[in-house]
C-alpha cells in the first residue's frame, strides 16, 4: 500500500502544519500533551498503546497509568482560570453531567475511553496523547488514500459558509436539507437563540432529516415547544454517546423530523 505522506515525514507534512492541528481547542490538547509527556513520559505513554484487550487496558491504567500526577492534569489545565482565559464564557461553568467540576467530568470521560473503549484504532486519542497517528490503518476516512480520488472528485459538491447558522437557515427553502450536524454549537447561544436555530432546523429539514447534535458542557437540547416536530431517538443516542472515541462530549443526540 502507498505511504500516506504524513506518515514518512510527520514534521514536514503540510496538512498537518497548516490545518490539522491550527485550531484553538487542538493548540490547547498540544499543549497539554507537552505537560503530559512531562508527567507520565514517552516510554508510560506508549505502553498504554501496547494494550490489545479491554482488560489489559483496564490493568494498566489501574497499575500504571492512574497516578496522582496523572489527575493533576485536569486540576491544572480544566479549571476555571485556565478555560476562562480560553475563551470560554461564565455560563460554561453551568453544566449538569453529574460532576462537580470540568477536571472531575474529563477525568471521568479520558477514563472511559481508556478503559472501556478499544485503544486500538482509536484516533482521536493517539492524537491527543501522542500527536500523530499509530498506523496508515489508525487514521480518519477521510484521510485515507483510497478515499483520495472519491473527495476529489466531489469537491464541487463543497460549499463553504461563513455565516451566523441562524440566519443562513433562515435563507433556506423550507424542507430543503437532508441531514444536519450541528456539533456543539448551542453552547455558544443562549436558550432563547437556540430555540431559534431549532425552529429554522425544524422548518429547512425534510421529514425524516437526521440530526446529529451534542453537548460538550452546557446542557442545551430542543425546546419543548418543538418536541413534537423533532425527536430524539433515545436508544441510538445512548449507543452513539457510549462509543463515541472523541469521548470529549458529554451528550450525543441522534434526533429525526417527524
Amino acid at each position: 500500500m502507498k505511504a500516506h505522506p504524513c506518515f514518512g515525514n510527520r514534521k514536514n507534512c503540510g496538512f498537518r502544519k497548516r490545518v490539522l492541528d491550527k485550531g484553538r481547542y487542538e493548540r490547547f490538547i498540544a499543549l497539554a500533551r507537552i505537560f503530559l509527556h512531562t508527567v507520565q513520559g514517552r516510554k508510560r505513554i506508549e505502553g498504554l498503546f501496547a494494550s490489545h484487550t479491554l482488560e489489559d487496558q483496564q490493568h494498566y491504567f489501574d497499575t500504571m497509568w492512574d497516578t496522582r500526577r496523572w489527575r493533576s492534569i485536569f486540576k491544572i489545565f480544566f479549571n476555571k482560570k485556565v478555560l476562562a482565559k480560553r475563551g470560554l464564557s461564565p455560563d460554561y461553568f453551568h453544566f449538569d453531567d453529574g460532576t462537580e467540576s470540568f477536571a472531575e467530568s474529563f477525568y471521568r470521560r479520558s477514563k472511559h475511553a481508556m478503559t472501556e473503549l478499544s485503544i486500538e484504532g482509536n484516533y482521536f486519542l493517539s492524537q491527543y496523547l501522542l500527536g500523530r497517528y499509530q498506523t496508515e490503518m489508525e487514521i480518519p476516512d477521510y484521510l485515507r488514500l483510497e478515499n483520495f480520488k472519491t473527495i476529489q472528485s466531489r469537491l464541487d459538491k463543497i460549499q463553504i459558509v461563513t455565516a451566523d447558522v441562524k440566519k443562513w437557515l433562515a435563507s433556506r427553502e423550507p424542507t430543503s436539507i437532508d441531514c444536519l450536524s450541528l456539533s456543539n454549537i448551542c453552547e455558544l447561544m443562549s436558550i432563547e437563540e437556540t430555540a431559534t436555530t431549532f425552529e429554522e432546523v425544524s422548518r429547512t429539514a425534510r421529514k425524516g432529516a437526521w440530526i446529529c447534535f451534542r453537548n460538550l458542557m452546557i446542557p442545551r437540547t430542543v425546546p419543548d415547544s418543538l418536541s413534537n416536530q423533532i425527536e430524539r431517538d433515545a436508544a441510538l443516542s445512548s449507543q452513539l454517546h457510549l462509543n463515541d472515541r472523541s469521548f470529549v462530549y458529554s451528550r450525543v443526540d441522534a434526533l429525526r423530523v417527524g
